[in-house]
């Protein structure tokens, strides 16, 4: 056993000083402006376009990820406002699986280690053996000087392709038989996100991007009227809300069905950036 001594203490120190660098690590963003949430801003919210902004989005991103990933940029960036991706499909409970679905997890774990707290988190279910898999696989054979890939950009694309309504809604909200409920946690981690914009003084803005009529008319009556209630909920509180999910774009302004193409984000992020500077 004494072959297996000397390889355990050089991934324990290396371990411990990816550690030592990723939790004391906080990635300067000196943008007035700080848009999170998944690929439906990603690909909507044009930085260029709105002024002294940082798009950090990511694709499947949910509200629990970015609490945890604004929780550890505030700690030295001070923004005015912070835009949040706010539609159906971020209070679907699909969302309360990603850190349990084969795949999905992987890519979870791999992107976001240095900044998840599940010593907090025994709301949703965690897939822990791939976790310290992936931990280990990524902090204990080299020193990395950087962790930062919880930090999203903006991506965009040329194409149109509106015939994956289908696809898309079943994937977001179950099968038509069988839809997933409305999540509770990410209603939770929404106020959560809230709640740290007002502590630091930060404008917290909710955007919803426009979908094709294909894929809104396939969200299920159920998760229409808990959105309904969330924004009405919230805007009893004075928190901001530009819901332009029902938004009438032509085709050619979608990438596909939920997501906008180059020249569709164009349009929107000039929307956005007008009502902003009002």
């Amino acid at each position: 056993m004494w072959f297996l001594f000397f390889p355990m203490i050089y991934f324990i120190i290396i371990g411990w000083i990816n550690y030592i660098n990723y939790s004391q690590f906080t990635p300067e963003i000196k943008s007035k402006i700080i848009i999170v949430g998944d690929s439906h801003l990603q690909m909507a919210l044009n930085p260029k376009i709105i002024h002294n902004s940082s798009n950090i989005c990511l694709s499947a991103e949910t509200y629990i990820i970015s609490y945890w990933k604004l929780k550890k940029i505030l700690k030295k960036n001070k923004p005015r406002k912070v835009l949040i991706g706010f539609a159906q499909h971020n209070l679907s409970a699909f969302n309360d699986l990603k850190f349990f679905n084969e795949g999905i997890s992987t890519q979870f774990f791999i992107r976001y280690y240095p900044i998840l707290d599940f010593q907090k988190s025994n709301s949703f279910k965690i897939d822990y053996k791939e976790y310290y898999h992936i931990l280990w696989k990524e902090t204990c054979f080299y020193p990395k000087t950087t962790h930062g890939n919880y930090l999203g950009y903006y991506i965009t694309s040329k194409q149109s392709k509106v015939n994956d309504s289908e696809v898309v809604a079943t994937r977001h909200y179950g099968p038509i038989d069988n839809h997933f409920g409305s999540s509770k946690i990410c209603r939770i981690y929404l106020d959560s996100i809230l709640w740290i914009c007002k502590k630091h003084a930060i404008t917290p803005i909710l955007i919803g991007t426009p979908v094709h009529n294909s894929y809104y008319t396939k969200i299920p009556t159920s998760h229409q009227k808990f959105f309904e209630k969330t924004k009405k909920e919230l805007r009893k509180k004075g928190i901001l809300i530009i819901d332009k999910t029902h938004e009438q774009y032509p085709d050619s302004l979608f990438f596909q069905t939920d997501h906008l193409n180059e020249k569709g984000s164009r349009r929107f992020s000039i929307e956005i950036n007008r009502i902003l500077k009002n």
